[in-house]
Protein backbone atom coordinates (compact mmCIF):
# COMPACT_ATOMS: atom_id res chain seq x y z
CA UNK A 1 0.00 0.00 0.00
CA UNK A 2 1.26 3.60 -0.69
CA UNK A 3 1.73 5.61 2.36
CA UNK A 4 -0.87 8.55 2.47
CA UNK A 5 2.19 11.02 3.23
CA UNK A 6 3.27 10.47 -0.04
CA UNK A 7 0.42 13.26 -1.11
CA UNK A 8 1.78 15.87 1.13
CA UNK A 9 4.89 16.66 -0.43
CA UNK A 10 4.09 19.70 -2.13
CA UNK A 11 6.86 20.48 -4.92
CA UNK A 12 5.85 17.08 -6.94
CA UNK A 13 4.82 17.06 -10.27
CA UNK A 14 1.81 15.60 -10.58
CA UNK A 15 0.07 13.74 -13.53
CA UNK A 16 -3.40 13.51 -14.02
CA UNK A 17 -4.55 11.09 -16.42
CA UNK A 18 -7.84 11.53 -18.05
CA UNK A 19 -9.68 8.67 -18.02
CA UNK A 20 -13.41 9.77 -18.47
CA UNK A 21 -14.78 6.64 -19.79
CA UNK A 22 -14.21 5.32 -16.10
CA UNK A 23 -15.22 8.46 -14.35
CA UNK A 24 -12.09 8.61 -12.41
CA UNK A 25 -8.47 10.39 -12.77
CA UNK A 26 -5.79 8.65 -12.04
CA UNK A 27 -2.92 11.13 -10.35
CA UNK A 28 0.76 10.14 -10.13
CA UNK A 29 3.29 11.69 -8.42
CA UNK A 30 7.13 11.56 -9.28
CA UNK A 31 9.59 10.61 -6.20
CA UNK A 32 12.91 10.46 -7.56
CA UNK A 33 12.72 8.03 -10.45
CA UNK A 34 9.84 6.29 -9.38
CA UNK A 35 6.11 6.96 -10.25
CA UNK A 36 3.58 6.32 -7.61
CA UNK A 37 0.04 6.87 -8.97
CA UNK A 38 -3.56 6.75 -7.50
CA UNK A 39 -6.90 6.22 -8.44
CA UNK A 40 -8.97 9.94 -7.78
CA UNK A 41 -12.98 9.06 -7.70
CA UNK A 42 -14.82 12.01 -9.48
CA UNK A 43 -17.95 11.15 -7.49
CA UNK A 44 -16.02 11.73 -4.13
CA UNK A 45 -13.11 13.94 -5.53
CA UNK A 46 -11.99 16.06 -2.59
CA UNK A 47 -12.24 13.35 0.08
CA UNK A 48 -11.87 9.25 -1.09
CA UNK A 49 -8.93 7.58 -2.85
CA UNK A 50 -8.08 4.17 -3.80
CA UNK A 51 -5.47 2.50 -5.44
CA UNK A 52 -5.15 2.02 -9.06
CA UNK A 53 -6.23 -1.65 -9.96
CA UNK A 54 -3.20 -2.07 -12.47
CA UNK A 55 -0.12 -0.66 -10.66
CA UNK A 56 2.21 2.28 -12.79
CA UNK A 57 4.25 2.39 -9.49
CA UNK A 58 7.80 2.80 -11.08
CA UNK A 59 6.63 3.24 -14.66
CA UNK A 60 8.37 6.30 -16.68
CA UNK A 61 6.55 8.91 -18.11
CA UNK A 62 6.88 8.13 -20.93
CA UNK A 63 4.99 4.39 -20.32
CA UNK A 64 2.00 6.25 -19.11
CA UNK A 65 -1.17 6.50 -21.78
CA UNK A 66 -2.47 9.73 -23.44
CA UNK A 67 -3.82 12.35 -22.66
CA UNK A 68 -2.31 13.15 -19.89
CA UNK A 69 -2.09 16.71 -18.34
CA UNK A 70 1.65 17.31 -16.20
CA UNK A 71 0.55 19.44 -13.13
CA UNK A 72 3.16 21.48 -10.73
CA UNK A 73 0.68 22.20 -7.89
CA UNK A 74 2.30 24.85 -6.50
CA UNK A 75 2.61 26.94 -9.25
CA UNK A 76 -0.73 25.60 -9.86
CA UNK A 77 -2.50 26.65 -6.87
CA UNK A 78 -0.60 30.17 -7.26
CA UNK A 79 -2.21 30.65 -10.19
CA UNK A 80 -5.52 29.69 -9.07
CA UNK A 81 -4.99 32.24 -6.02
CA UNK A 82 -3.85 35.52 -8.16
CA UNK A 83 -6.85 35.13 -10.51
CA UNK A 84 -9.23 34.49 -7.84
CA UNK A 85 -7.75 38.01 -5.76
CA UNK A 86 -7.69 39.92 -9.31
CA UNK A 87 -11.23 38.65 -9.49
CA UNK A 88 -12.12 39.73 -6.01
CA UNK A 89 -10.56 42.65 -5.72
CA UNK A 90 -12.24 44.56 -8.94
CA UNK A 91 -16.05 43.27 -7.14
CA UNK A 92 -16.39 40.80 -10.06
CA UNK A 93 -17.47 36.95 -10.22
CA UNK A 94 -15.75 34.34 -11.35
CA UNK A 95 -16.80 31.27 -14.14
CA UNK A 96 -13.41 29.49 -15.66
CA UNK A 97 -13.63 27.62 -18.85
CA UNK A 98 -12.25 24.18 -18.13
CA UNK A 99 -11.09 24.19 -21.49
CA UNK A 100 -7.49 23.91 -20.61
CA UNK A 101 -7.61 21.14 -18.29
CA UNK A 102 -11.03 19.31 -18.46
CA UNK A 103 -10.26 18.01 -15.11
CA UNK A 104 -13.30 18.29 -12.02
CA UNK A 105 -10.54 18.34 -9.14
CA UNK A 106 -9.03 21.39 -10.66
CA UNK A 107 -12.19 23.03 -11.35
CA UNK A 108 -12.92 22.07 -7.46
CA UNK A 109 -9.69 24.11 -6.50
CA UNK A 110 -10.98 26.91 -8.55
CA UNK A 111 -14.36 26.68 -6.96
CA UNK A 112 -12.77 26.93 -3.59
CA UNK A 113 -11.06 30.11 -4.42
CA UNK A 114 -14.39 31.98 -5.14
CA UNK A 115 -15.31 30.74 -8.82
CA UNK A 116 -18.83 31.01 -9.13
CA UNK A 117 -19.00 28.04 -11.28
CA UNK A 118 -17.29 26.35 -14.46
CA UNK A 119 -17.57 27.21 -18.25
CA UNK A 120 -17.40 24.40 -21.18
CA UNK A 121 -17.63 24.17 -24.76
CA UNK A 122 -19.96 21.84 -25.35
CA UNK A 123 -22.54 19.14 -23.19
CA UNK A 124 -19.88 16.19 -23.23
CA UNK A 125 -17.84 18.43 -21.22
CA UNK A 126 -20.31 19.65 -19.09
CA UNK A 127 -21.33 16.72 -18.28
CA UNK A 128 -18.18 15.77 -16.82
CA UNK A 129 -18.17 18.11 -14.53
CA UNK A 130 -21.34 17.57 -13.14
CA UNK A 131 -20.14 13.95 -12.50
CA UNK A 132 -17.66 15.29 -10.78
CA UNK A 133 -19.74 17.46 -8.64
CA UNK A 134 -19.48 21.05 -10.10
CA UNK A 135 -23.43 21.69 -10.51
CA UNK A 136 -22.97 25.43 -11.71
CA UNK A 137 -21.96 25.56 -15.46
CA UNK A 138 -21.88 27.81 -18.23
CA UNK A 139 -22.44 25.77 -21.79
CA UNK A 140 -21.01 28.81 -23.74
CA UNK A 141 -21.77 26.76 -27.37
CA UNK A 142 -24.84 26.99 -28.95
CA UNK A 143 -26.63 23.42 -28.57
CA UNK A 144 -27.61 22.21 -31.86
CA UNK A 145 -29.32 19.29 -32.57
CA UNK A 146 -31.89 16.70 -30.89
CA UNK A 147 -29.63 14.74 -28.66
CA UNK A 148 -27.63 17.29 -27.58
CA UNK A 149 -30.87 18.85 -26.53
CA UNK A 150 -31.94 16.10 -24.56
CA UNK A 151 -28.78 15.47 -22.60
CA UNK A 152 -28.86 19.30 -21.60
CA UNK A 153 -32.08 18.40 -20.42
CA UNK A 154 -30.92 15.43 -18.88
CA UNK A 155 -28.43 17.23 -17.37
CA UNK A 156 -30.65 19.58 -15.89
CA UNK A 157 -32.44 17.01 -13.92
CA UNK A 158 -28.90 16.75 -11.16
CA UNK A 159 -27.27 19.77 -12.30
CA UNK A 160 -27.64 23.39 -12.73
CA UNK A 161 -26.38 23.95 -16.26
CA UNK A 162 -26.55 28.09 -17.88
CA UNK A 163 -26.99 27.49 -22.12
CA UNK A 164 -26.03 30.38 -24.55
CA UNK A 165 -28.49 30.88 -26.90
CA UNK A 166 -28.74 32.97 -30.00
CA UNK A 167 -31.93 32.11 -31.89
CA UNK A 168 -35.36 31.56 -30.66
CA UNK A 169 -35.71 28.25 -32.12
CA UNK A 170 -32.83 26.45 -29.39
CA UNK A 171 -34.98 28.29 -26.71
CA UNK A 172 -38.36 26.61 -28.00
CA UNK A 173 -36.40 23.02 -28.51
CA UNK A 174 -34.43 23.11 -24.93
CA UNK A 175 -37.66 24.01 -23.30
CA UNK A 176 -39.53 21.57 -25.10
CA UNK A 177 -37.38 18.82 -24.18
CA UNK A 178 -37.21 19.95 -20.60
CA UNK A 179 -40.98 20.25 -19.79
CA UNK A 180 -41.07 16.66 -21.44
CA UNK A 181 -38.42 15.55 -18.34
CA UNK A 182 -40.30 18.03 -16.04
CA UNK A 183 -37.11 20.46 -15.21
CA UNK A 184 -36.49 23.34 -16.74
CA UNK A 185 -32.76 25.25 -17.81
CA UNK A 186 -31.36 28.35 -17.40
CA UNK A 187 -30.69 30.38 -20.46
CA UNK A 188 -28.79 33.27 -21.33
CA UNK A 189 -28.79 35.32 -24.86
CA UNK A 190 -25.74 35.26 -27.57
CA UNK A 191 -25.74 38.75 -28.87
CA UNK A 192 -23.78 39.31 -32.06
CA UNK A 193 -21.84 42.93 -31.90
CA UNK A 194 -20.31 42.72 -34.91
CA UNK A 195 -17.36 40.20 -34.83
CA UNK A 196 -19.99 37.27 -36.38
CA UNK A 197 -18.59 34.63 -34.41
Amino acid sequence: MIPQSIFSIRHAIVLWALHFAWGSTAIGVRLGGTLVCRLFDLLSVRKRYALVTQSLIGSHKSELDTPILCIDLDVMEENIAKMASFIHDRGKQWRPHEKCHKTPAIAWKQREAGAIGVTCAKVSEAEVMAAGGIHDILIANMIVGKRKVERVASLSRWADPVVACDHYVQAEQLAAACREVGTTCRMIAEVDIGLNR
